[in-house]
């Protein structure tokens, strides 16, 4: 759509904006630069475009990258480059039984960056300097919050299995499975999912009608009550 945009508007600079942004999500790096600098330079006004310019200059100058067998991992090399050496060995642990299980054989491998701080995260997510989430994945890329960002609110591992589920399943379905899918999926396979109070509150929610039919499980999640 922002391309058919473009062939009526070439000057529509929110459209080269999103399409840098589209082509960040899919790991396409020759090409996120190329539209958001022409977005740049048609509207110097559009936050999001800038932060967007100004997290892959971040991302260019100061981020180690390490290959896998299976991962590109990104992190912030002077401040947690260790961090390498600490989470590939676990991610080639346990993908390949991931990939087993859900009858996935990969083509590419999966783009993981980690941030060490909420602002740049939130950038690379949506353009913006703050999220409320320690994880996002678009497909093929990842994106997550390192451990010193709000230290003992999440396991790190628990958060890159969780979305690592999801790099699985967006693809070997093209993005077409519902939401609430995705997450059921990706919650089962974290090694903590459940816990004591999950029953409890399944039970509330029976007794008192609180829980959603499956043909709303999806609004659910996008306007949840609390």
């Amino acid at each position: 759509f922002f391309q058919q945009a473009l062939k009526m508007d070439p000057d529509f600079a929110e459209a080269e904006s999103e399409l840098g942004n589209l082509n960040m999500r899919e790991g396409n790096e020759e090409q996120e630069r190329v539209h958001l600098e022409k977005a740049w330079k048609l509207d110097e006004f559009n936050y999001r475009t800038k932060n967007f310019l100004e997290l892959l200059d971040y991302l260019d100058r100061d981020f180690l990258v390490r290959l896998s067998p299976s991962f590109i991992f990104k992190v912030d090399e002077a401040r947690e480059g260790f961090l390498a050496d600490v989470f590939l060995p676990e991610m080639e642990r346990f993908y390949p039984d991931l990939c087993k299980r859900y009858g996935w054989n990969p083509k590419e491998r999966v783009i993981v960056e980690l941030f060490p701080a909420n602002d740049w995260f939130a950038a690379r997510i949506s353009g913006t300097p703050w999220i409320g989430i320690t994880g996002g994945c678009f497909g093929r890329v990842i994106a997550a919050e390192s451990p010193r960002v709000n230290p003992g609110t999440s396991h790190r591992t628990e958060v890159l299995l969780h979305e690592i589920t999801h790099a699985i399943n967006l693809q070997q379905t093209d993005r077409k499975l519902p939401m609430w899918l995705a997450e059921g999926l990706a919650v089962q396979e974290e090694h903590s999912a459940g816990g004591p109070m999950w029953p409890a509150l399944l039970r509330r929610g029976i007794a008192v009608g609180d829980l959603l039919p499956v043909s709303n499980l999806n609004s659910g999640f996008t306007r949840a009550k609390n």
